[in-house]
């Protein structure tokens, strides 16, 4: 999904600089940012959830690492069990454990 933009011409970055748009398109180039943004925020999102998730059981950055002693000391508990096991598993996380989506 990561693709690098090829590096823009001095003749391309000053086409793009004059360039004048129709009502229309500037409406769909809105769009398709505001589209963009939107499927950040849910990576975003997810990303966070996922580490939540993961890490819950041992540490992570939002709640500390003194935990992590004891889920060694405890046969290592993998909060990941639970992505496979037989119920549904809630995403729902703190919005104090959001540092990215939220800011």
């Amino acid at each position: 999904a990561n693709q690098e933009t090829p590096a823009l011409s001095a003749a391309e970055r000053q086409r793009r600089k004059n360039a004048v748009f129709s009502r229309d398109e500037l409406e769909v180039r809105i769009r398709n940012a505001v589209s963009a943004i939107s499927n950040i925020q849910t990576q975003l999102m997810r990303g966070e959830e996922l580490y939540n998730e993961e890490s819950s059981s041992r540490g992570n950055i939002y709640k500390g690492w003194e935990n992590i002693v004891d889920s060694k000391d405890a046969g290592g508990g993998n909060a990941s069990q639970g992505l496979s096991g037989g119920g549904p598993v809630s995403r729902r996380i703190p919005s104090s454990s959001r540092w990215f989506s939220n800011s």
